[in-house]
């Protein structure tokens, strides 16, 4: 249901938007072995990115709730 859309999608904003923050300030825990990811900027980029698709999902959800 829509609400369900609602509800998940604006946790997706938040989760990304947190580890976009840590990426982009290259977090210990994120960046500090051989395995993470050789460019955190462009992670971040990807992850704001992609909290301001949940985003649109967040308004586009909660209008068909409403309605």
């Amino acid at each position: 249901s829509a609400g369900c859309c609602t509800v998940l999608s604006f946790f997706g904003v938040i989760i990304l938007s947190v580890f976009g923050y840590f990426f982009a300030h290259r977090a210990e825990g994120l960046t500090g072995s051989k395995e993470d990811p050789e460019d955190p900027d462009f992670v971040a980029k990807i992850c704001y990115t992609s909290a301001i698709v949940y985003a649109v999902f967040v308004v586009f959800c909660g209008l068909q709730v409403s309605v």
